[in-house]
């Protein structure tokens, strides 16, 4: 059974490295999808804002490293608040604010890893077990 994850990575306006992290963002994407995850990014808060207000369902969320820490946590409580969705924070250098998130991962974690991650999350929250015990 696939899981479902959507992955919502925005960027602020002030972001320069923005087009870094849309194209360190495909090969995660590619990765997961080919585990059989759904993946939907969005670029800017509004738009995760809007992806986490009309979509029915997400079960983790996944937010960049490069996202700042004010737009990071308020994304964080609505997935939270309105999906019940596990969430994964990027982050490089030091991490501090990091309290709404279920996961920390570096920026540079491998897409290994972060299947891993996503699907330890998804299978706790839903209850599944068996991904729990046979990923690691």
């Amino acid at each position: 059974m696939p899981s479902r994850l959507r992955c919502v990575a925005p960027r602020g306006p002030s972001d320069r490295g923005a087009e870094r992290l849309t194209k360190a963002l495909e090969p995660r994407g590619s990765s997961l999808e080919a585990a059989g995850i759904q993946v939907v990014c969005a670029e800017r808060e509004e738009e995760a804002r809007t992806l986490l207000l009309r979509t029915r369902r997400f079960d983790v969320v996944t937010i960049g490293a490069s996202v700042p820490l004010n737009e990071r946590n308020r994304i964080a409580l609505l997935a939270k608040s309105g999906h019940k969705a596990g969430i994964i924070f990027l982050y490089r250098g030091s991490v501090f604010h990091a309290e709404v998130a279920d996961v920390l991962l570096t920026a540079d974690v491998t897409p290994q890893d972060l299947i891993l991650a996503v699907q330890r999350l998804a299978s706790s929250r839903s209850g599944d077990s068996r991904l729990s015990r046979s990923a690691g």
